[in-house]
């Protein structure tokens, strides 16, 4: 069911032809009938709009405008018992203040701040935020770089939020102190669904206060706490509050190195959260040869119903008795997303995996990149695979599977697949990967760093001639050269929505550039090229950069340098 409709400004389009403006109105009608065609569904029960506007909108001239718009929209939606929030971007008080002054008070708001400077969390903001205290229930304060003397600035302005029902300070500088300092605002918000915490420093020392903070947040139903170094004495800490959040749906300890100690409070914590959907672990070193942290664990999450996103990356399973994540993730058939990468998994425990996984018969994303699979286990997990017939994205890269296992493994996957990545293995022969071929509904493809023989060759190409859906290709480090270049532009020039190549580490020169220059101009959805570690002159590159849409983005000019 549809719980949220966005919408945005469309900018005023200035005069560009009667050719376009046709097109412009077949694509209007056609949305219109999409739409229509949504509206008439039984299912569009949406109960919240969200309405964008582009930073570029928001200027002093069209402020007015805005404001005229919105009142329309107001008049226009009133008494049909919808939430609509009206979401703008600001670095300063200023912008805050003019901008929310535009928004009629029956509409709700929601910020995305990216003010870095002292003089940016100042009295003006503070009584903005003041003046639509009760309407705001949206502040983004991401990558603010929030040292312990502006924490002590924002601290005055959240506590004109109490409302707000989503809180993001990721990626800023909060230590223990920093937290020592908002617990006060942030234990006030009863409110909040959604905290994102993650990529600061609060440590364990900070999760005595942060478990204040977190004891009155009852409706929270997405909490992320990653990359926080807070290890297991803080979820000894921390357990007993986030046990209690029973609405909880997504919950995210990544990066906390709680290690095999942390592994009991964790499972302490998470056993009842019965509403969880998302659980991310990666890089928790939760087994280790001494200490299989996954044998307390594991029954916990073995627990979770409702479970379909399990993120495992970077926690040494197979150093520990890998029978333990077996026999759980055996139990998880709701599961749609596994990743178990970066975990030293063997042949062994690849063979141990197969029977489990060829249960879960849903999963649309498996990640298995970063471990130590050969031939043996790839032809173990190519027997589950034939299974998965849902499955989406596959991810086998950085193993040790030789040419037998890769062409097995290619043989089975479902030709629905949309995303593949087979970087980085043992395969030295070109044709062991043929049955590429054969995925035709392909969207995004890696095929990087791999010792094929196929200096200068067509056949890696040709594989993907009939990927007409490809939208990124990465095939770096496979030794194209300029002929290889040639055909390759060749092939992707008529794939409609190819939107990212790259090219790396190919032994491009010069004649090669200039021969792809003239093929290019005739791919409209491309973004980004990457040429970088090719063998091109910075002239050559100078016409490249010239011949193209400026909408295209050409890397790779300094790592050349010739």
């Amino acid at each position: 069911m549809l719980i949220q409709l966005p919408l945005t400004f469309w900018h005023r389009f200035p005069f560009f032809g009667y050719e376009n403006m046709k097109k412009l109105s077949a694509v209007c009608k056609e949305t219109y009938k999409i739409v229509h065609e949504i509206r008439s569904n039984r299912h569009f029960l949406f109960h919240t709009r969200i309405v964008h506007v582009p930073v570029e909108f928001q200027t002093k001239e069209m402020i007015g405008n805005m404001k005229i718009f919105l009142e329309h929209l107001s008049e226009k939606w009133i008494g049909d018992n919808r939430k609509t929030i009206v979401s703008i971007t600001a670095e300063n008080g200023e912008e805050v203040f003019s901008l929310c002054n535009a928004i009629p008070k029956q509409f709700y708001i929601s910020i995305r701040f990216t003010g870095k400077e002292n003089e940016n969390y100042d009295d003006i903001l503070s009584s903005s935020l003041e003046s639509i205290s009760s309407r705001l229930i949206s502040l983004d304060l991401k990558d603010n770089d929030l040292d312990n003397c502006l924490t002590i600035d924002l601290s005055k302005c959240l506590k004109h939020a109490p409302h707000l029902e989503q809180l993001s300070l990721e990626s800023n500088c909060i230590y223990s102190e920093g937290i020592d300092i908002l617990v006060i605002p942030l234990s006030k918000m009863a409110n909040l669904r959604s905290l994102n915490i993650s990529g600061n420093k609060i440590g364990s020392k900070g999760s005595i206060n942060l478990s204040i903070a977190l004891e009155n947040m009852k409706e929270m139903n997405k909490l992320d706490l990653s990359r926080n170094d807070i290890g297991a004495l803080g979820f000894n800490v921390l357990a007993p509050i986030i046990a209690g959040m029973n609405n909880l749906e997504l919950l995210n300890l990544g990066c906390n190195w709680f290690g095999a100690n942390g592994s009991v409070p964790v499972a302490r914590m998470i056993e009842g959260l019965a509403k969880l959907k998302d659980l991310n672990l990666e890089f928790d070193y939760i087994s280790s040869v001494e200490e299989c942290g996954m044998s307390v664990i594991g029954p916990a999450i073995q627990n979770l119903s409702c479970l379909v996103s399990l993120n495992l990356a970077g926690n040494r399973l197979g150093t520990g008795q890998f029978f333990n994540t077996s026999v759980m993730i055996a139990s998880m058939t709701q599961l749609k997303y596994l990743d178990i990468s970066v975990n030293t998994i063997r042949d062994e425990n690849a063979t141990s995996l197969a029977r489990p996984l060829s249960i879960i018969t849903g999963l649309t994303h498996l990640n298995l990149s970063n471990n130590m699979i050969t031939q043996t286990g790839a032809v173990s997990i190519s027997t589950c695979l034939k299974k998965m017939s849902k499955l989406k994205s596959l991810d086998i890269s950085n193993n040790e599977i030789n040419d037998f296992g890769i062409d097995y493994l290619l043989s089975s996957v479902t030709p629905y697949l949309q995303s593949l990545d087979i970087s980085s293995n043992n395969y030295t022969h070109v044709e062991s990967i043929r049955n590429i071929s054969l995925l035709t509904n392909l969207l995004d493809l890696k095929i990087r760093y791999n010792d094929t023989e196929c200096v200068g060759s067509t056949e890696l190409v040709s594989y993907f001639s009939n990927m007409f859906h490809l939208t990124s290709l990465d095939i770096t480090g496979n030794s194209l050269r300029n002929n290889g270049l040639q055909y390759l532009i060749g092939v992707i020039k008529h794939f409609p929505n190819m939107r990212i190549v790259k090219l790396c580490c190919n032994s491009i020169g010069d004649q090669g550039v200039i021969g792809l220059i003239e093929n290019i101009k005739s791919m409209p959805s491309l973004v980004e090229l990457d040429l970088s570690w090719n063998q091109i002159h910075n002239s050559v590159f100078s016409i490249l950069e010239s011949s193209v849409c400026s909408n295209v983005k050409i890397i790779g000019r300094t790592s050349n340098n010739l």
